[in-house]
């Protein structure tokens, strides 16, 4: 009976044991994951934002010269506007003195506002595209690649179980120097919880 509660007791701490072994390797996938994925996205989020500056910064450019284009017609609006008002002023009052005096002067600002209407160019808008989007699906798929949940198989080491299994007359197992890893020692905990309820064998690590 003895016996029992002791491989009771033994046996009832597992579940804690594997809670906290559940635990550790989803918070570490977790973090493995959210790592990855917060770089991706990172860089996801730094080129977006530099294209869309590049869209602005061109977008401001070419309307500044539509602005400064659409100044100076009416600047040349307002001229001919002073221009014209004097002149139907004086026609409309028969002021033919003065309009012969004003001659040159209207001959030369009519030659001087052509030539700035011709001089004057309409802004060039840059046609423009945004290359590689098109690309977008398959760079999709072969992130998708990456990433997956797989199964470990469960470690083992023959060799360390039946090293164990073999002593069968000896009470006592030196393990120490066998260069021993940390799954190699679940094996070794697992066989010493069995062989010290089964026949009181002692380990020496």
């Amino acid at each position: 009976m003895k016996t029992i509660q002791l491989t009771l007791n033994d046996k009832l701490k597992l579940p804690t044991v594997l809670r906290n072994e559940v635990d550790y390797i989803t918070c570490t996938n977790l973090k493995k994951i959210s790592e990855a994925i917060e770089s991706v996205r990172q860089i996801i989020d730094d080129h977006e934002k530099k294209i869309i500056q590049q869209i602005e910064e061109n977008a401001t450019k070419e309307k500044k010269q539509i602005e400064e284009y659409e100044k100076r017609l009416q600047s040349e609006q307002q001229s001919f506007n002073v221009q014209n008002a004097l002149f139907e002023t004086l026609n409309s009052t028969k002021n033919n003195i003065k309009l012969l005096q004003l001659k040159g002067e209207l001959i030369n600002y009519t030659k001087m506002t052509f030539e700035h209407l011709i001089a004057l160019e309409l802004p060039t808008t840059i046609d423009y595209s945004i290359e590689g989007l098109d690309q977008l699906p398959a760079l999709k798929e072969n992130i998708l690649q990456y990433g997956h949940f797989v199964e470990i198989p469960p470690y083992s080491n023959p060799h360390l179980v039946a090293r164990i299994n073999n002593n069968h007359i000896k009470s006592r197992l030196y393990l120490s120097h066998q260069g021993l890893t940390a799954q190699d020692m679940k094996i070794v905990t697992n066989e010493l919880r069995t062989n010290l309820v089964r026949r009181g064998c002692i380990f020496f690590l």
